[in-house]
């Protein structure tokens, strides 16, 4: 038997192009028809005259300054929800998460304004919307990276970071330039020497400082395709290139770059070059040192280091960074959980930098190929 064709019940079509008369009469009738037709049914459910509830309606948007102030206010809030909304209508994507985007991208901008109450106020204009837009972005799938100084990404904005990114374990990457003591004569204001030990401890949060470009490239991809809040630290100057282009990396996993049995030398970011150096020297004092790329300083690659314990015991640790909470004392927590194993640290010693140039800075904390051979041999 045939089946009929039925027709929908309802058709929607496209219709032609009015008049700019026409259009703005529809639209009169439709929010003139919805009055009426809303006064007809508080009148019957409530008694009341409808013309004293849409004065009411009027005087609580427009009644004051102060309130044709907050109207305003939340109009704009609404025009932008439109306008972020637009792109993913157009593409055909339906988005039901608008309000939560929008209070997740307020509380942001909400705890700079409360906790960077100290800021100067071109300073906390720029990143009330950038925390706003991470969070809110995180939110949606996207993969926000906000991009700063170390010093500002981590220090100055560590209360919004453990609050509204680690606290909510959202997909946010922070990724830093002029990390340690490379902005050099910008003085110790610029200078983040704490960075990768305050945000270590913040739970969620991963740690990571590439030691060249390679490095650098294929880290930053492995961090947008690994999920969870993380800190990536970048120096201000050009670096030697240390690895080959088909050179690996995974998150939380040390690179070795060379290998031996009576010193080894943990080295991440800038550092590496400093501990590579110090190897070949070294080596032609008949001294073989295993040299590591600790590239992820959290989560540490505890078992690279249970290696270092076991088959050398003696270790040197070297970063651009104070000696407290970063590298040398992740190492040195591993070491004592281990009950044997003799650690050097080498970093900022405990101390502000101050305006200079870089190798002097470096040289002035012992971060130098040949204070990295003395710690080397004084514990062999």
């Amino acid at each position: 038997m045939k089946e009929k064709n039925r027709e929908p019940l309802f058709h929607i079509v496209k219709r032609d192009a009015l008049p700019w008369y026409k259009s703005l009469g529809i639209r009169f009738v439709a929010i003139l028809l919805a009055l009426i037709l809303c006064g007809i049914i508080t009148t019957i459910t409530t008694g009341i005259n409808p013309l004293q509830v849409y004065q009411s309606i009027v005087l609580g948007a427009f009644g004051s300054v102060r309130k044709t102030w907050v109207t305003f206010q939340n109009i704009a809030i609404l025009l932008l929800i439109a306008l972020a909304l637009t792109p993913a209508f157009k593409m055909k994507f339906w988005n039901i998460g608008g309000e939560g985007q929008v209070l997740v991208g307020a509380m942001a901008s909400a705890a700079i304004m409360i906790y960077g109450k100290n800021l100067p106020s071109w300073a906390m204009y720029a990143l009330c919307p950038v925390a706003g837009v991470a969070a809110g972005l995180a939110t949606t799938g996207k993969i926000p990276f906000v991009v700063t100084y170390a010093v500002f990404g981590s220090l100055r904005m560590c209360e919004m970071i453990r609050q509204e990114i680690c606290y909510t374990n959202l997909n946010v990457k922070i990724a830093c330039s002029h990390g340690g003591l490379t902005p050099a004569n910008d003085g110790a204001s610029h200078q983040a020497i704490e960075d990768m030990g305050v945000l270590r401890t913040i739970p969620n949060m991963t740690v990571i400082q590439p030691a060249d470009y390679v490095s650098a490239r294929k880290l930053v991809r492995a961090a947008a395709e690994t999920y969870g809040p993380m800190f990536l630290r970048f120096t201000r100057d050009a670096v030697p290139v240390i690895y080959d282009e088909d050179a690996e990396f995974t998150i939380g996993k040390a690179n070795k770059l060379r290998e031996g049995k009576d010193v080894a030398l943990i080295a991440v970011g800038d550092t590496v070059r400093l501990a590579i150096e110090a190897a070949k020297v070294l080596h032609e004092q008949g001294i073989e040192a295993r040299v590591l790329d600790m590239h992820t300083i959290k989560p540490l690659d505890t078992e690279a280091v249970n290696a270092c314990i076991a088959d050398i015991g003696k270790i040197v640790t070297v970063e651009d960074h104070n000696i407290l909470n970063a590298l040398g004392s992740a190492v040195c927590e591993r070491v004592a959980e281990a009950g044997q194993g003799i650690v050097r640290r080498i970093g900022v010693q405990d101390q502000f930098g101050e305006s200079a140039p870089y190798e002097r800075l470096l040289a002035k904390n012992g971060i130098t190929v040949e204070n990295i051979i003395a710690q080397a041999k004084s514990i062999l």
